[in-house]
């Protein structure tokens, strides 16, 4: 099956073309990151191969697409749309690594918090005893113990 059968060269590069012309556009004039342009260029390739197939009375639609699809993304740069998505996967990564970190510094305060919210627990439980001395002192002699003190002096 040769290349002629599937779409004529003429539609290979009209396709490449004006995919070309619309990624620049899709580029400078929508806030779509550089790496996906590419993708976007296999895809309006595609669509400009099922285009040229229905406009030519062509029946071979999944073949045109395909041929479409690759002059699309040869016209944009597939080697660069693979670049640009090993960079988001590397950044990707890095910020996993940083959000890691901090969840690590997160588990250590939130660590210290419970340790210290323990110390406190244990004295108020101490501060509770204190009370209750104190308490049953005063119960049992009807004495303060700062009145105790000042006698004993």
């Amino acid at each position: 099956m040769e290349i002629n059968s599937l779409a004529s060269e003429a539609e290979l590069f009209i396709i490449a073309v004006a995919v070309s012309v619309i990624s620049q556009l899709l580029k400078k004039a929508t806030p779509i990151p550089s790496a996906a342009i590419p993708f976007l260029a296999v895809i309006l390739g595609a669509v400009g191969g099922l285009i040229a197939t229905a406009l030519t009375d062509d029946s071979n639609y999944v073949a045109c697409a395909v041929v479409g699809a690759f002059s699309g993304g040869a016209s944009c740069g597939a080697f660069d749309g693979i670049k640009g998505l090993k960079t988001i996967v590397a950044e990707k990564l890095a910020t996993n690594k940083d959000l890691k970190a901090k969840a690590s510094q997160t588990e250590s305060a939130l660590k210290a918090v419970s340790d210290a919210q323990e110390q406190i627990e244990s004295l108020q439980a101490k501060l509770l005893s204190v009370s209750a001395t104190a308490v049953s002192t005063i119960g049992t002699t009807g004495v303060t113990p700062t009145e105790t003190e000042a006698k004993n002096e």
